[in-house]
């Protein structure tokens, strides 16, 4: 055992490093298969939840405990990752930097991810978190076990010296940024659409650094696989190298693509080559059925009063504003919703556990209503003639919360019974209208 504060120790066992606080087992990590997992106790030691691919999730946990013992948290951190190293020389990781070995989250990130330290060497910085998509090719020994991994047979020698190339940051990245991993996200998206030499070019086609937030989702990496099919190699390549120097380039090229599939593959729509005209050539592309024109509203006409000669003029029709908890009325018509692409781009879209879908039918809403305890089935009406655009958020799959989008503004945005959603639910929608452009609160 090795005892790094009266409060903490690490035992490193074999295979294994068991970590305790006051000989409370809080964490291990362990060596199998030549991959290195990390693994946080819970329930006392009972169950153990594998947190491999959050590297800052230990560190921070145990700064937490330190702080609660009044004891130094740099000693903690320091400790554990000297034990793990101690330990790792003996599984054949014996290259991680010198300048990294009393940094426990890039020790972590370099032992589970030995393709991360390469580019860790070439002065990359440690990375908050992987992506599911790329954990099994971070993974990997080597570059070329890593190419294997992620392309399959299009995995050359070229692919291979290009893929670790890709991952560090440009010359605009600031001091210990994190690795880029969008290329590698591109390239595994494209490995059944393009040849090995294309490939190559993906990997190192990114001039500007994006934070990692800008790294592609997995919903990003899997769809895009598919909707790759509607382009050619040519135009497939130049917008994937477009998409490397944009904001959030891999969701805004799985969006535009997802709403020209029809058309590129019925009318034979030629798509554009860089992000921001497929924005455009999505924004413009004309529905493929266009939903019937409303009938006219007929004019309220006042009755005069019984001491006027003369009658009272027709007033124009007034159009009511329309409450979330309106009096029960029908459905308001027959028949699905048809909506333009720049409204039809939000249906599916996520951050995180969170996502937006639009309804397809009035029947749709009318269950909306009821999951929700309010009226949204009175919507189908003003939602058909294109008047408001009402959006349901889903939460871990769960319909919570529901807004009305009218002139390009929230008119309103409640949740279950009408009641108003959480912090965290607003800030996200907030944040989802200004991606698409929407609106905002």
């Amino acid at each position: 055992m090795s005892v790094i504060t009266p409060s903490l120790s690490a035992t490193p066992s074999g295979d294994r490093v068991d970590i305790a606080i006051v000989d409370q087992p809080v964490a291990r990590i362990d060596h199998r298969d030549g991959v290195v997992h990390v693994w946080i106790s819970i329930l006392r030691g009972d169950r153990c939840i594998d947190v491999s691919t959050q590297p800052g999730t230990l560190p921070t946990m145990l700064r937490r405990e330190a702080r609660v013992r009044r004891e130094d948290p740099n000693r903690w951190c320091a400790g554990v990752a000297a034990a793990v190293l101690d330990a790792a020389s003996g599984w054949g990781f014996d290259e991680i930097p010198q300048c990294d070995h009393t940094h426990l989250e890039a020790v972590l990130s370099s032992l589970s991810f030995p393709l991360a330290l390469l580019a860790r060497r070439g002065g990359a910085g440690p990375m908050p978190h992987v992506p599911r998509w790329a954990a099994p090719t971070l993974q990997a020994r080597s570059s070329t076990a890593a190419a294997r991994v992620a392309l399959g047979p299009n995995a050359t020698r070229g692919v291979a010296r290009a893929l670790p190339r890709g991952m560090m940051p440009g010359d605009s990245a600031p001091v210990d940024a994190a690795p880029d991993l969008r290329p590698l996200g591109l390239a595994i998206s494209l490995a059944d659409h393009l040849a090995p030499e294309r490939l190559a070019t993906v990997l190192t086609g990114g001039g500007r650094w994006f934070p990692p937030q800008h790294w592609p989702g997995d919903d990003d990496v899997k769809q895009l696989r598919r909707l790759w099919a509607t382009t050619d190699e040519t135009t497939a390549t130049a917008l994937a190298i477009d998409a490397l120097n944009v904001e959030h380039g891999s969701a805004r090229l799985r969006r535009s693509l997802s709403v020209l599939e029809p058309l590129a593959i019925v009318a034979e729509l030629t798509l554009a080559r860089r992000v921001v005209d497929l924005e455009r050539q999505a924004a413009h592309a004309v529905p493929l059925e266009r939903p019937p024109a409303p009938p006219p509203r007929p004019a309220r006409v006042r009755r005069a009063r019984a001491d006027v000669d003369a009658p009272a003029a027709p007033e124009p029709a007034a159009l009511p504003a329309v409450p979330l908890a309106a009096p029960d009325a029908g459905p308001g018509g027959r028949g699905g919703f048809v909506y333009p692409p720049t409204v039809e781009i939000a249906h599916g879209y996520r951050i995180g556990e969170h996502r937006l879908v639009l309804p397809r039918h009035p029947a749709e809403l009318t269950r909306w209503g009821r999951r929700l305890s309010n009226c949204l089935g009175d919507y189908a009406g003003v939602v058909r003639t294109g008047r408001s655009v009402v959006l349901g958020l889903e939460e871990r799959g769960t319909l919570v919360a529901a807004l009305e989008l009218r002139d390009g503004a929230v008119r309103q945005f409640v949740g279950l019974a009408n009641g108003r959603p959480t912090r965290a639910r607003r800030d996200v929608v907030d944040r989802m209208l200004r991606d698409l452009a929407l609106g905002g609160r």
